[in-house]
């Protein structure tokens, strides 16, 4: 018998999917003891936020009914509807004062796709910021002597839709389910990853999330989350001559602190296997030149594609042809209950997984409310 106080559940919303994990922490190491999954045949996002609450809460419910003691756990912010930024415009000062000014910067200097945002930040670092003036870097003779520093702070900053975070909490709770806390997808990936696989963590690695839904891209530098990106499709398998995949990017312009929405359409397109590795290529590579040339990681090398989500067997072969980037999947076996029995592919359930990973670990104080 399990004991409910050391059992988790963690719950993955995608479009018109739930998928679930359950795990039981034994001394602070996960072991996953069931996964499940259900499909609606009607969406349950619509304009940012659930549309039906209610069903969803009974669908939820009836995934629970008679499978574990699971009560507690920690549900998802879809990837599309959350925000991360890397902000270098700040003074060097401590955090507590950063928040300060962040506070009164939301909605002016520093734009958000969310009408009422809930947003965290970390300090990562520092650097010095030159002030020479334009006269002066024009004037050899005279820069060097004149040149002056100031000490910027280099943060993330992490934001999402308060409505919706508080619309899933409520679906949640609705189906009897206690949530402790609320998660990006690319943080559940990066804990899975660091519990099956530590040697990974410290890399430049990429991790590629591929279903029949979207395409996720996040990027982790020095164990920290600096991108994530999702890139919506159409069923690749369900497509006809004359539907469109249609793809959402979320990018950040810095040098206008701005949010930037791009929206492309491809015409007549007949999706195959290898197109979806075209399109996973393609992202792959937006992603890099983002991460070199806008976020300042010119000098780094990605090391691994850690690749996962309920396509990941079907494309990896291809992909791992078609990039020089070494593609590794998950090996879930050290996290594995002895018992455990499934005849699906875990790969789909890791975001789940990684969220149930994070065991009794209460809500971050520090996320906040714009007012």
């Amino acid at each position: 018998m399990l004991f409910k106080k050391s059992v988790f559940t963690g719950i993955d919303f995608r479009p018109r999917k739930l998928y679930q994990a359950i795990v039981k922490m034994e001394r602070d190491k996960p072991i996953v003891m069931e996964v499940r999954q259900t499909l609606s045949d009607k969406p349950f996002f619509e304009n940012s936020r659930i549309k039906e609450k209610q069903e969803l809460s009974l669908l939820l419910e009836d995934l629970q009914k008679g499978k574990g003691d699971a009560k507690k756990g920690h549900f998802v912010i879809p990837t599309e509807h959350t925000l991360i930024r890397k902000i270098r415009s700040l003074p060097d000062i401590k955090e507590n004062e950063l928040a300060k000014i962040l506070k009164f910067q939301l909605g002016e200097s520093i734009v958000l796709p969310f009408e009422n945002p809930i947003y965290d930040f970390v300090k990562i670092g520092s650097f010095e910021e030159s002030n020479r003036t334009d006269q002066i870097k024009e004037d050899l003779l005279f820069a060097e002597a004149a040149e002056s520093v100031d000490r910027k702070s280099e943060i993330l900053f992490f934001a999402t839709s308060k409505e919706l975070s508080t619309d899933l909490m409520e679906v949640c709770e609705g189906a009897g389910i206690k949530p402790l806390t609320a998660e990006m997808r690319g943080l559940a990936l990066q804990r899975l990853v660091y519990q099956t696989h530590p040697n990974w963590v410290a890399e430049t690695h990429m991790i590629v999330d591929v279903s029949n839904d979207s395409i996720e891209i996040h990027i982790f530098n020095d164990e920290i989350i600096i991108f994530s990106r999702s890139i919506e499709l159409a069923d690749v398998h369900e497509l006809s001559d004359e539907q469109h995949s249609d793809e959402v990017l979320w990018l950040v312009d810095e040098a206008r602190d701005e949010v930037a929405v791009t929206k492309t359409e491809g015409d007549n397109m007949v999706p195959s296997s290898q197109q979806l590795i075209t399109d996973i290529t393609n992202e792959i590579t937006k992603a890099q030149n983002f991460f070199r040339y806008s976020l300042g990681g010119r000098e780094q090398l990605f090391e691994r594609i850690v690749l996962t989500g309920e396509l990941a067997d079907q494309v990896k072969e291809g992909l791992a042809q078609a990039v020089e980037t070494e593609v590794s999947q998950i090996d879930f076996q050290a996290i594995l209950s002895p018992d455990f029995k499934t005849e699906a592919s875990l790969d789909a359930f890791s975001v789940a997984i990684g969220l149930a990973c994070r065991g009794n670990e209460k809500v971050n104080k520090k996320w906040k409310n714009k007012k």
